[in-house]
């Protein structure tokens, strides 16, 4: 009998076009669980295309990322004005969905978290801002590693997924312990996602780079 897969999906950032055909290449069926690691919008031009799809399908886990971290607390830079346009009628309904995210996802294989961790604490002890990458947390990491990468300090026994910042065309990969999968859908690069137990990895190329264009544009042209 075929085991439950965990699909990690990295940074989507509004591009619905790229996770479909992601998906079709992965094959994912009903049993198997979607996580996509945070940021599921902004940037990209189909934010809400992006959040219908994860709120209508069954055993997905979508994680708290920076960027829906301040849609629910209402700090709206020209990124999250444009998405809240995009979003329209709908935006506090979209707002009420992304609060209840979680900052990580754990099981027996993996962990999944947006950003970082902080080394020697467990999951429910790990701080939000630390695990979803904002400004804060990311200052926080700095002083305490001396600017070392966090993924250069982990010493857990789980492999961890994690996005946040962009990597390159490919996956970063440290001791075979740490995969960080953003790499760089919404500015014209791949989405990509890893599938969990066998660490297999998938990725399209993006149609384009949406982000450029449509900070030209700005909110008042969404």
């Amino acid at each position: 009998m075929r085991k439950t897969r965990k699909i990690v999906i990295g940074d989507i950032h509004g591009c619905y076009d790229e996770l479909l055909a992601l998906l079709e290449q992965i094959g994912p069926v009903s049993g198997d669980i979607l996580i996509p690691a945070g940021d599921l919008i902004d940037r990209g031009p189909k934010s809400e295309q992006v959040m219908d799809f994860f709120a209508s399908r069954p055993n997905t886990v979508a994680i708290m990322g920076n960027h829906e971290r301040k849609h629910v607390r209402g700090i709206l830079s020209p990124g999250q004005e444009i998405s809240r346009r995009q979003f329209a009628a709908r935006y506090n309904q979209a707002r009420e969905v992304m609060a209840a995210f979680p900052y990580f996802y754990e099981d027996n294989d993996v962990i999944v978290v947006h950003a970082a961790l902080k080394r020697g604490l467990p999951m429910p002890a790990q701080p939000e801002e630390i695990l979803c990458g904002t400004m804060a947390g990311e200052r926080q990491l700095a002083r305490l590693l001396k600017n070392r990468p966090w993924f250069e300090e982990y010493r857990g026994e789980k492999p961890v997924i994690y996005g946040h910042k962009v990597v390159g065309k490919t996956p970063r990969i440290h001791n075979g312990k740490t995969f960080g999968i953003d790499t760089g859908a919404c500015h014209g690069g791949w989405l990509t996602a890893i599938t969990v137990p066998e660490f297999k990895i998938y990725s399209v190329k993006a149609k384009e780079n949406y982000w450029s264009r449509i900070k030209q544009r700005g909110p008042q042209n969404v």
